[in-house]
C-alpha cells in the first residue's frame, strides 16, 4: 500500500476525453469509430516499484482495438493533471 498525502486533490486539470485521446495515441491505435470515451478516475502508484512511488490521481482508461494484424487490449493510465502516461497493463497475454 502506498499512504495518500494529506490534502491530495480528487479534482482532475485534464478531461477524461483528452485523456482517452492520449492512451490511444500513445499505443499507436484508434479508437473505434463508435466508441464512446470513457475512462475511470483513480488513484495510481507503482506498488511493485524497488522505492515508494508518490500516488498520482489519474484516469484509467481501457482500450480494446482488435485490428487484422493487431491485437490491443489494456489499461492505460494517464497523469489527470499533465496527461502524461503513468503506465499501460498489457491484457494480452
Amino acid at each position: 500500500a502506498v499512504p495518500i498525502p494529506a490534502g491530495f486533490s480528487l479534482a482532475p486539470d485534464l478531461p477524461q476525453e483528452l485523456a482517452w485521446a492520449v492512451a490511444h495515441a500513445h499505443l499507436g491505435v484508434l479508437a473505434p469509430s463508435d466508441a464512446v470515451a470513457q475512462a475511470e478516475l483513480v488513484i495510481h502508484a507503482d506498488v511493485e516499484a524497488k522505492e515508494r512511488t508518490t500516488p498520482r490521481l489519474a484516469w484509467r482508461v481501457k482500450v480494446d482495438v482488435r485490428g487484422e494484424e493487431k491485437l490491443t487490449v489494456g489499461k492505460v493510465y494517464v497523469d489527470a493533471r499533465s496527461g502524461a502516461v503513468l503506465a499501460f497493463h498489457d491484457d494480452v497475454h
